[in-house]
This record gives structure tokens, C-alpha cells and sequence, in this order.
């Protein structure tokens, strides 16, 4: 496979460039599933690919979204994101009522389906807090319509 950036022709199986450490394989940032860099959806969950996934992004096990390449130290960059907060209308009243098992499995089944919802629409789940859920958009993936994004999400 050819690198994109100092064009070394690498033997098969690799994931990195063996001369400059550039990732040769781009991943889908919903299911890590590898897509070729044409792809403008991916093959395995029928996400839409971030115009971004045309340059290889890192091979990783991380769960949600590549991480800076290894070679590379830790750099900070100022972006404009949209920030997403939502929580449950009435929880603390229900919660009152309820036992509170009932109520963990109830708020974990709530918080996987709003945390899928987010992923759905290319966001990162940033955290939970209590009955709320902390989503970026535009950070560490950018789209150009990142607050569209945001925004179909939370509808």
C-alpha cells in the first residue's frame, strides 16, 4: 500500500507507513469498521463518513474516535464546537418514587440510547452527570455543519 504523504510503497498487512508512521487505513469513527478512502458511507454500519476519513486516520482499539498519531506528541488546538447538554425531564421526581435499582437500569438504558443518538450523528460523548449527558460536535472530528449536527441529535 502506497503512503499518501512520503509515497513509500509498504509491504501488506501493515496499518503504518514503515518510513514516516502516516496511517495507511482509515476507520469508520461510529463502528472502527476499515473503509477504503473513496468511501462516503462505510460498509459495515451505513454511517456517513466524514469528509475527513479521505486522509487515513490512525488505527486504534480506542471505542469512539481516532486518536493523534503515536509518533506525534501531544498538541493543543483552539477549534469552535458545539456543545450539547441534555437531561431527563422529571428524573429527580421519578427517581423519588422508584427503588433505586429500577432506576440505575432505567437511566443506563436511557443514557446507551442517547449516547448511540450522538455517535449516529458524529458527535462525542464527552460525559454523563447524573440524569445529563455531555456531547461535543466538531471536536476531535470537524464537519462543516457540526451545529446541524448537533442539533438532529438532540431532536
Amino acid at each position: 500500500m502506497n503512503c499518501s504523504q512520503c509515497h513509500m510503497d509498504n509491504r501488506q498487512g501493515v496499518h503504518f507507513c514503515t518510513r514516516c508512521g502516516t496511517p495507511l487505513v482509515a476507520l469508520c469513527s461510529h463502528c472502527r469498521t476499515p473503509c477504503a478512502a473513496e468511501d462516503i458511507y462505510c460498509g459495515e454500519c451505513g454511517m456517513r463518513l466524514p469528509a475527513g476519513n479521505r486522509a487515513p486516520v490512525q488505527l486504534t482499539s480506542a471505542p469512539a474516535f481516532p486518536a493523534a498519531p503515536a509518533h506525534s506528541a501531544l498538541e493543543s488546538e483552539r477549534k469552535n464546537v458545539t456543545v450539547l447538554f441534555a437531561d431527563i425531564s422529571g428524573f429527580t421526581a421519578m427517581s423519588e418514587k422508584m427503588d433505586p435499582e429500577e432506576v440505575t437500569n432505567i437511566m443506563n438504558g436511557c443514557m446507551k440510547m442517547l449516547a448511540d443518538i450522538v455517535h449516529r450523528y458524529e458527535g462525542y460523548v464527552d460525559k454523563f452527570i447524573g440524569d445529563c449527558i455531555m456531547a461535543i460536535f466538531g471536536a476531535p472530528i470537524t464537519h462543516e455543519n457540526d451545529p446541524e449536527l448537533a442539533l438532529r441529535a438532540a431532536l
